[in-house]
Parts: structure tokens; sequence; C-alpha cells
């Protein structure tokens, strides 16, 4: 499942959505297609590198996510 839907550009910093965008194999190409597509070409890309990005992604997806804020709180930093 190396779907990310729910996510897009706007989530990310110019910089980031530039270099993604630069790897357009069409105009018009979703984010979601990109990043598949990086991710399975990679050839250093593990198996268990994959399983952990697949389940990063089902937490967003599902809105399980936690803000810089709270976790700088949960370390006694904030």
């Amino acid at each position: 499942m190396y779907g990310m839907a729910g996510l897009n550009t706007a989530d990310m910093g110019t910089r980031m959505r530039k270099e993604i965008e630069g790897h357009r194999a069409y105009e018009g190409e979703s984010l979601d297609s990109i990043l598949t597509r990086i991710f399975k070409d990679d050839p250093d890309m593990t198996d268990e590198a994959v399983l952990d990005i697949e389940k990063s992604l089902a937490d967003i997806e599902a809105g399980r996510l936690t803000s810089h804020e709270d976790v700088m709180k949960q370390v006694g930093i904030g």
C-alpha cells in the first residue's frame, strides 16, 4: 500500500514540494503516484523500511498524529 490519500503538497514546504514535483513522469501526476514510484525504484529501500513507511502513512490517514508541541511536552522540553 504505498498510498498517501489525504496528503497534498500544501502540507509540505516549498523546497520539498518542488523536489517532488521535479520527479513527475507526466503532467498532473499525483503526489501519491510520484512517491510510490520513488519508493519502489529505490534499490536501498528495504522491505522493513517500506512496511514502516506504510504504517506511518496509515497513521497519518487515520489522523493518529502528535503535534510538535505535544512531543516537546512529552519529552520535557516544552
